[in-house]
């Protein structure tokens, strides 16, 4: 069961140099979710721990910067330390937050880092968390200008957990940082000439934390790293909307392709260069029949690759999704990927080293691409069988096997969701939008219509279906078909849900062809994907038919 998220305990540990040792926290069990947050100054801080996953960072090259530089911003690596950001090379003071779940029996942890100056680190013990997601929303601030500590905004959903952690570059004492009003100190750490705390809310509601302050005397100006993020509760798993796991591998060679340096297509190489082949090339994914309804909830969405060559050079990749309803085949012709429509938006993945050939791990799936996949399913006209579109860009190169090369190793889109929520507003369903036998047309030579136009029927056992309805649960819903018949006899056609008959709706005369009546009825739909179906039933044909509006029904 979900159980409320909570706090079980917290510890930390400072050490002059590179060697930290740290205490689990009392009463961690199996499980639970183990939050670290490592602080260091005027040396190297890394964006990778072995076991555990980097969810945010504040590194600052100068006291006076005006932004952190973040994960995405490190543009030099050596292993697993950034050697330099876009702006800098930020030893100054900086903090990573990383997590894990605990194992049973998880140890005490001790830490060896590059170089020999201060580190310190708080961990604190959450139970009821989403461990698999655990971060719904960071932001950063390195210099607030305040003798105060500023944090900015985060947004938190119900039930969540608000953590502001503070790295602060100058002597301190527990009180000259109070905790921001509601909130409170889970963990103060001081050494010679450094200090960390961290606080923590329980969330009430959703939406904007909005900026939290420090209560106290403070110290001087812009001496401190700041990280506001939340964590999302756990979901009750007992009942109700419970998360759904999709899976989808590569499963045609031209699904897996290659845009080399010069523009030429790759389509049937037996491995996948990400990205360094005679140059940095755009290697395309595509995922085909996505049974995802429109609307679902993404929790969590990954991209898992095979070794096929061991490669260890620094490499930064960007991995963008299509701004598509629907993925269409590759094209051959030269350029091919990059006249694609690409999202703007990417998520930046810094691989560790490959270095075992056949290994599928943690090591070779992507950081968490949800965001990108919410943004496809949430288009209008998504609908449960499309097809997803993956782009990757950058530099370094990491080796894996296509499709050619294993069938069972290619490229696989593990996908994490649950079904969009449920209330009692109306789905519109335009008619346009069918599938239909050849005698059906779109037409718009009637007023009245809404959207482009409206469905023309032919005659006897013309049909025309909607594939596109999808819904949270299942349950009793009304549809109701908005129509025109100008005819002097009702025109009636057989109403078909998932391939099973149900009933024959009347279709009734209307005064004129610009005259739109509804008609409706009430149906049983099973959750998820659901495909509508109308038959002409008679030699006169169907009525016109302008859209199609499905209620819940309480």
């Amino acid at each position: 069961p979900g159980g409320a998220l909570s706090v079980v305990n917290t510890t930390s540990s400072y050490s002059p140099n590179d060697k930290l040792n740290l205490a689990l926290p009392n009463n961690t069990q199996a499980d639970d979710l183990l939050m670290l947050f490592l602080s260091r100054t005027d040396d190297l801080l890394p964006l990778r721990l072995n076991g555990w996953q980097a969810g945010a960072a504040c590194f600052k090259t100068t006291n006076g910067q005006s932004s952190c530089h973040e994960i995405p911003d490190c543009i030099e690596f050596d292993g697993d330390y950034c050697l330099r950001f876009d702006g800098g090379r930020g030893r100054d003071l900086a903090t990573v937050v990383f997590y894990k779940t605990a194992l049973a029996n998880e140890p005490d942890m001790s830490f060896n880092l590059r170089g020999n100056k201060p580190t310190w680190a708080i961990l604190t013990t959450l139970r009821g968390a989403n461990n698999q997601t655990p971060i719904y929303d960071v932001n950063t601030a390195s210099n607030d200008r305040s003798p105060d500590s500023r944090f900015p905004s985060v947004n938190g959903p119900l039930g969540g957990l608000l953590l502001l952690s503070m790295a602060f570059d100058d002597t301190t004492a527990r009180d000259d940082f109070l905790a921001p009003s509601g909130m409170s100190t889970l963990q103060w750490i001081a050494g010679s000439d450094e200090a960390g705390y961290l606080y923590a809310q329980s969330l009430a509601a959703a939406g904007a934390t909005g900026e939290r302050v420090t209560r106290g005397p403070g110290g001087p100006n812009a001496k401190d790293a700041l990280i506001a993020l939340t964590v999302q509760p756990k979901n009750d798993d007992t009942g109700g909307n419970q998360s759904i796991r999709f899976e989808r591998s590569i499963i045609s060679g031209s699904d897996d392709v290659e845009q080399r340096a010069n523009g030429a297509m790759y389509v049937n190489s037996s491995d996948l260069e990400l990205v360094y082949d005679n140059g940095n090339q755009i290697v395309g994914l595509r995922f085909t029949n996505i049974e995802l309804p429109a609307r679902a909830q993404i929790e969590s969405a990954y991209i898992q690759f095979t070794v096929d060559e061991s490669n260890s050079q620094s490499t930064q990749l960007a991995i963008r999704i299509e701004n598509s309803d629907s993925a269409a085949a590759f094209a051959t012709q030269d350029n091919a990927l990059s006249q694609r429509d690409q999202s703007s938006k990417f998520v930046s993945w810094q691989p560790q080293s490959w270095t075992s050939i056949g290994a599928q791990g943690a090591d070779q799936r992507t950081p968490n691409l949800a965001e990108l996949v919410q943004d496809v399913v949430n288009r209008p006209q998504w609908q449960s069988g499309n097809n997803l579109a993956f782009f990757i860009s950058g530099n370094g190169e990491r080796t894996a096997q296509s499709f050619e090369k294993s069938a069972s190793n290619a490229a696989r889109l593990m996908i994490n969701y649950r079904m969009p929520e449920q209330n009692n507003q109306p789905q519109v369903i335009e008619a346009e939008t069918y599938q239909a036998s050849a005698d059906v047309r779109v037409a718009n030579n009637h007023d009245g219509y809404f959207d482009t136009g409206f469905v023309d029927y032919g005659g006897l056992n013309a049909w025309a279906e909607w594939p596109s309805l999808d819904v949270a649960k299942s349950g009793r819903y009304r549809i109701t078909f908005r129509y025109a018949n100008r005819d002097s006899m009702a025109r009636p056609m057989q109403l078909s849900i998932n391939n099973r008959d149900i009933s024959e709706v009347a279709f009734t005369p209307t005064q004129s062809w610009t005259d739109w009546q509804s008609a409706e009825l009430e149906v049983d739909l099973a959750s998820g994907a659901n495909d509508i179906k109308l038959t002409v039933s008679t030699v006169e044909g169907g009525p016109n038919l302008d859209r199609i509006i499905v209620t819940p029904i309480e």
